[in-house]
């Protein structure tokens, strides 16, 4: 007996595509991923065939061992058939140093993906990511101004400054890829 044809994909770059999701229920299917800690991100998509009808949405999950905690990836859903979501594999502890984890997928309804607020979250990570950055740099410089001898509104700083920064920035990036987006900015 032949099986179903595949309804969603999931790519990680430089892998080929997956799209062996074996079914739970009529609104549940669950894939495994290996090597989680090597990834950054996942893209996520519905293929043609796919019957998700208007109104509905499929969120997509994924647990570590023994597949008890599940954490939300990403949605996608008619008028967003695909998304790129940040993973955080390579810098969570939980996932680091894994095997495998599984990925699962649910049916839901766009009421809930709404209340989950995962309707543009690939697009959003990106732009926060930006933002945080943004204000790592600014913060970074603005310890090097010196308000007494500076116009109002100016900042004086040395040279070299763009560049220290970006030393500091690419070593904590090294530790931890999202140290920006822990510090607390306001």
């Amino acid at each position: 007996m032949a099986s179903p044809p595949a309804q969603f994909g999931v790519v990680v770059p430089g892998r080929p595509v997956l799209t062996d999701f074996q079914p739970l229920d009529a609104s549940k299917a669950v894939a495994f991923l290996e090597n989680p800690g090597e990834i950054e991100e996942i893209t996520f998509f519905l293929l043609p065939s796919s019957p998700v009808p208007r109104g509905m949405g499929v969120v997509l999950y994924y647990s570590a061992p023994p597949f008890t905690d599940w954490q939300v990836l990403g949605a996608v859903f008619a008028e967003k058939a695909s998304g790129t979501f940040r993973t955080g594999a390579a810098w969570k502890e939980q996932l680091r140093f894994h095997q495998a984890v599984q990925l699962g997928i649910s049916l839901e309804t766009m009421e809930h993906i709404e209340n989950l607020q995962l309707g543009e979250s690939g697009r959003d990570d990106r732009i926060n990511y930006g933002i945080a950055v943004g204000k790592d740099l600014y913060n970074f410089l603005a310890s090097f101004d010196q308000p007494s001898g500076s116009p109002p509104g100016y900042m004086v700083l040395p040279q070299n400054a763009l560049d220290l920064w970006l030393k500091s920035f690419e070593r904590r990036s090294q530790i931890d890829p999202n140290y920006v987006l822990k510090a607390n900015y306001s």
